[in-house]
């Protein structure tokens, strides 16, 4: 699926993980709390990437990165995601940041 969908300029192409209500304890979430941010995993990310004056930079994210992106409004639904899934198109500037995967706890 992901290989039809091909975004322009710097749009990175996200599957929304929804955030969960409880954290790691089991305590339960205030929905305030829950809905800071949004949470990824990027799908498709466009070959190059250009900066807010239109020059080409480096690509920040690549396949398969966890990202944390601003709330609200932040990109735009894409209509051919996969059923049962929210993909959106994103700008890479309105990434926070990528969350590295460790295997070691005390990392």
């Amino acid at each position: 699926m992901a290989n039809r969908i091909i975004p322009f300029n710097d749009i990175v192409i996200v599957r929304v993980i929804e955030n969960e209500a409880l954290s790691k304890g089991g305590i339960v979430l205030p929905t305030a709390a829950v809905e800071q941010s949004i949470r990824g995993k990027v799908v498709v990310a466009n070959t190059i990437s250009y900066d807010r004056n239109g020059e080409r930079r480096q690509r920040l994210v690549e396949v398969g990165d966890i990202v944390v992106m601003q709330s609200g409004h932040v990109g735009t639904d894409v209509s051919d995601a996969p059923e049962g899934e929210r993909w959106i198109a994103v700008p890479e500037d309105c990434i926070y940041y990528k969350v590295k995967e460790s295997n070691n706890a005390s990392s």
